[in-house]
């Protein structure tokens, strides 16, 4: 196979920005290790297939910054086209060339090239815990969306941010009004001021504990589960399949196999989010995502994502009620019937949040006062309703 995207060009005298060839694997490799320790957990870095797929697939674009024949830099690009989404992440640089802005104008000629050359994707995102990148990516035009809370943990936990980019016109054929309840309409309101969304139809409800937990469920790991959810999926048979760029690893299922669960897991970090739901009871939600979480946790989970459609309060009932908290707002995210359609996604952490040492700018301040706001009134709610 041949790589099926040509750029080469140099941004400087000494720096050269191309595609990655299935040459380049091993420098790749040692360049983010070298920077970022083996612990790096990127499988198209760390899985020697997984890497070579990503080279050659059309989906991806693999940009290099090559100097004196050496790889001193990396960004990756992915795009999906049903949804005409796009990712970008994994930028690295070489500390011997810091300072150069290198990221940024690799991300500016990637976003020029996806977006006008090819016109592969109309919204790219990224999720970024560098301050360096908040700044590049705020000078490219991304706005924030959100933010993900003790979302991973290596030396200590981590909180990231959502960027979002969208491309002229990406947002005239959005669906409005989104139906919030409160707590995500909170979560809402910093984007639709910064980019002029109409309001959010507001819905009420009254908070209700979910009883205590009875619901068993089967853990099944192989790599036959990822081929099940597809298959399953595109049967119609799950709930909340659209979670794009991530695919499942585990599955849980109760003994009956009436109720089963979609997992994405990753072990090194303790990240995790829910990928579709079998069950014959869909207004048992909210008592079927606790127990998700009483067993994810029971796995090791210490962060699980849950990704709910933003025109249906009685999934962010559900969600909201089972301690799944929206943290995070993506406008027009979806493609559905010619219409893109909001999204919101919510977290469980098992672990008490921290943001002594996040980064905070400007930007994304509102996001975190408006995540701290939902987390200490559903702290409150809680509290008046024990006995």
């Amino acid at each position: 196979m041949t790589a099926t995207h040509h750029i080469r060009e140099n941004l400087s005298p000494r720096i050269l920005l191309r595609v990655a060839e299935e040459k380049d694997m091993d420098d790749i490799r040692n360049l983010y290790y070298a920077i970022h320790g083996e612990k790096y957990i990127l499988p198209e870095v760390n899985n020697h297939d997984k890497m070579k797929w990503a080279i050659h697939d059309p989906n991806y674009l693999w940009l290099l910054l090559e100097s004196e024949g050496r790889i001193v830099g990396s960004l990756i690009f992915l795009t999906e086209k049903k949804h005409r989404l796009g990712k970008t992440f994994a930028g690295v640089v070489h500390q011997d060339f810091s300072g150069q802005q290198l990221i940024k104008e690799t991300l500016r000629r990637g976003i020029n090239y996806i977006f006008h050359e090819k016109e592969l994707c109309d919204i790219i995102y990224g999720v970024v815990r560098n301050p360096a990148f908040h700044q590049d990516l705020k000078e490219l035009g991304f706005q924030d969306g959100g933010i993900f809370p003790n979302v991973r943990k290596f030396e200590k936990y981590e909180t990231h941010t959502l960027k979002i980019l969208f491309r002229k016109g990406s947002l005239a054929n959005r669906k409005v009004p989104p139906r919030l309840i409160s707590p995500c309409n909170t979560l809402f309101q910093p984007l639709k001021e910064r980019l002029n969304l109409k309001p959010a139809q507001i819905h009420s409800f009254r908070y209700q504990p979910v009883p205590p937990i009875s619901d068993e469920l089967i853990v099944e790991k192989s790599s036959e589960i990822e081929w099940e959810f597809y298959r399953k999926r595109d049967a119609g048979e799950l709930l909340f399949t659209f979670y794009p760029f991530h695919y499942p690893e585990y599955k849980l299922h109760s003994p009956d196999n009436r109720r089963e669960v979609f997992l994405h897991f990753d072990e090194m970090d303790g990240y995790g989010n829910i990928m579709g739901i079998k069950t014959d009871e869909p207004r048992e939600l909210t008592r079927l995502l606790d127990s998700i979480s009483h067993q994810a946790e029971k796995m090791g989970i210490k962060y699980l994502e849950f990704l709910i459609n933003a025109y249906s309060p009685e999934e962010q009932i559900d969600a909201y009620q089972a301690d799944f908290l929206p943290c995070a707002y993506f406008p027009a995210m979806k493609m559905e019937k010619r219409e893109r359609v909001d999204h919101i996604i919510t977290c469980r952490s098992f672990v008490p949040v921290n943001f002594r040492d996040v980064t905070v700018t400007p930007e994304s301040k509102p996001f975190y006062r408006a995540y701290y706001k939902i987390l200490t009134s559903r702290l409150w709610e809680d509290l008046e309703q024990s006995r």
